[in-house]
């Protein structure tokens, strides 16, 4: 059953390869090939939620021609699926796309969990250290206080 479904989604993709080629050498503008391109895709994987394209624009990714239900228009780098895709400049390919956003979520809460112990252990430092400078100072001061005595 795997190797039949293998081979249907090979020849899906050569077939898909074939249609966007003859797209591309039909049209020269580039927003007319993209918006084709994802109608394209669209048509030929249709359990998708989004088939489209994100365009890199002053350091984030700005929602391009697509298919599909609304989406984010502006997406930070190493923000989400796409934000990450972008940010390491690899194709990411996600089963489940809201197991993703939780699992970035939780990476996300164990980041800050972590920043806000290393804020903590660093402000018990610094409060160490005061304590040890006021130490310091008081005996300092006897000492000076014992000697002009």
């Amino acid at each position: 059953m795997k190797k039949l479904e293998k081979e249907k989604k090979r020849q899906a993709y050569e077939l898909l390869l074939a249609q966007q080629k003859g797209l591309l050498e039909a049209e020269t503008n580039w927003i007319a090939s993209l918006s084709n391109s994802s109608a394209l895709l669209n048509e030929t994987f249709a359990d998708t939620v989004f088939a489209g394209y994100y365009l890199f624009e002053e350091g984030e990714l700005i929602l391009g021609p697509f298919q599909g239900r609304v989406s984010c228009t502006r997406i930070k780098l190493g923000k989400g699926v796409c934000g990450e895709s972008a940010e390491k400049q690899v194709t990411l390919i996600v089963d489940n796309v809201k197991e993703q956003k939780e699992k970035f979520v939780k990476q996300k809460e164990e980041a800050e969990r972590k920043r806000q112990e290393q804020l903590k252990a660093l402000a018990e430092q610094r409060a160490r250290e005061e304590a040890a400078r006021k130490k310091f100072k008081k005996k300092k001061l006897v000492q000076l206080l014992k000697h002009n005595a």
